[in-house]
């Protein structure tokens, strides 16, 4: 606990050896963010290594002290950033702490009689050694760990505020590293959608064409097909009730009402088949884009509430609009053509009595051949008026089919409407609310930049409020 509060950390490598890899991390873990550490070799020797004068030049040459010194310093560097990482010392522990456990004004030592049979011994031993207490404590370079102690004390107040800063901005690249890293997992994630999702719109488009399609061919197969049954009829009512005017008119009536009716009950049908087939291919096409969805390994659960309940696209039989404009037949006349004008014509090259006797002959011709069509050409009369009718249905047929596209539509984009509000609602929904955490980790990370920046350019030692 002491260690994780603290600003400045020694550690001390006590055996001469390179430390293990699992014990720099074991001290990174210790440690808290923005702790500095100051790697010390402690130099083992007794008295007897220290006789000689080249012995006692230089602490770094005994036992490998130096080469010790790098591999710690390696080896912590590992784990350590270079900022949390200061130059390492080698020391001689037991010869400082013998130094500085003589009295400068006396020259007693102060270590306490319990210890005078081990410590004692070796503190007489190296001040034999080297001399003068003066000569043992520069030796040990222990007051180079006293400076950096030093150091640290003119300027702890400031060093504890960078410290803290530190830790802010150490806390704040950690954070903004693992929100990067997983706004690329989500737009790696995204970019997987949005093909699913185009390729939904795509699927809805063609499911919306398919059905435009097929409801204008069958209203206009209807159309053809209660016409051609009108045809039918209006030749057996022709050819039974010629001559009876208001009985063909009354059975045509009959006849028109029967086949609309019939129309009409199929079209319905029919539509009502179209739009059951259109809500299960959509509702399909919901399934196989969660599942898609579901295969992009995304680790959020799709939501799949907004698609559970079934479309329900409806039919109004009101807008079927299957008026054929045959309401009123009227009275089907059969003329006789009146040869009396045509012998006129031809007589007047003959004035002035050629018109008088090619009128005459033209109208005895005309009564002659109207009398014996009557009698001799029955079947020829009713097949022209059938014939009349013919064209009178081709007509109706044409306006009827005519009719039918701007009903087809009305009806088509009262559907597109309805699936559009449905399914094209919940899809944005959908990409919405997946593209949403995308966009706040982004906000987020720039929010977190900007805290950054701001904390990177603070004087040294000082802390401002940060504007976010």
């Amino acid at each position: 606990q002491a260690i994780a509060k603290a600003h400045l950390v020694f550690y001390v490598n006590g055996t001469n050896k390179k430390p293990e890899a699992s014990t720099a991390k074991k001290i990174k873990a210790y440690l808290g963010r923005g702790a500095q550490v100051c790697p010390l070799v402690n130099v083992r020797g007794y008295a007897d290594a220290y006789d000689c004068d080249h012995d006692r030049t230089s602490l770094e040459r005994h036992q490998g002290a130096h080469a010790a010194l790098r591999q710690t310093e390696a080896v912590l560097s590992a784990a350590l950033k270079p900022q949390h990482l200061m130059p390492g010392l080698c020391i001689q522990g037991l010869l400082g702490f013998s130094a500085l456990s003589l009295d400068s004004m006396t020259g007693q030592s102060t270590i306490h009689p319990m210890r005078r049979h081990d410590l004692g011994v070796h503190q007489r031993k190296y001040l034999a050694a080297f001399g003068t207490a003066e000569a043992m404590r520069s030796f040990s370079r222990i007051d180079d760990v006293a400076g950096v102690l030093k150091t640290k004390a003119h300027t702890f107040r400031e060093d504890i505020v960078e410290a803290n800063k530190a830790k802010a901005r150490e806390l704040l690249a950690s954070t903004i590293e693992t929100l990067t890293i997983a706004l690329k997992d989500h737009q790696a994630f995204m970019a997987r959608v949005e093909p699913e999702i185009s390729s939904a719109r795509a699927a809805v488009e063609r499911e919306l064409a398919n059905f435009s399609r097929q409801a204008l061919g069958t209203r206009q197969a209807q159309i053809h097909a209660c016409l051609d049954r009108l045809d039918r009829d209006a030749q057996a009512i022709v050819s039974e009730h010629f001559g009876d005017q208001t009985a063909i008119g009354h059975a045509l009536e009959q006849a028109f009402n029967a086949a609309h009716d019939l129309m009409v009950r199929e079209l319905e049908s029919k539509l009502i088949e179209l739009l059951c087939n259109l809500e299960t291919n959509l509702n399909r096409e919901v399934e196989r884009l969660v599942q898609n969805l579901q295969r992009a390994d995304f680790e959020q659960r799709l939501n799949r509430g907004a698609f559970a309940a079934p479309m329900t696209l409806g039919f109004d039989s009101s807008g079927l609009q299957t008026d054929l404009g045959m309401g009123a037949w009227g009275m089907m006349t059969l003329a006789v053509v009146s040869m009396a004008i045509t012998g006129a014509q031809a007589g007047a090259a003959f004035p002035p009595w050629g018109v008088f006797i090619g009128a005459s002959v033209g109208f005895v011709a005309g009564v002659a051949l109207g009398v014996l069509g009557f009698f001799s050409s029955r079947p020829t009369r009713i097949r022209r008026a059938q014939q009349d009718v013919q064209r009178r249905m081709n007509s109706r047929r044409d306006l009827a089919v005519a009719n039918a596209t701007p009903a087809h539509d009305r009806l088509s984009a009262g559907v597109r409407e309805l699936v559009n509000a449905q399914f094209g609602r919940e899809l944005e929904k959908l990409h919405h609310t997946m593209a949403q955490p995308g966009l706040m980790v982004d906000q987020q990370i720039e929010a977190m930049r900007c805290v950054l920046r701001q904390l990177e350019d603070m004087p040294y030692g000082t802390v401002q409020a940060v504007r976010t």
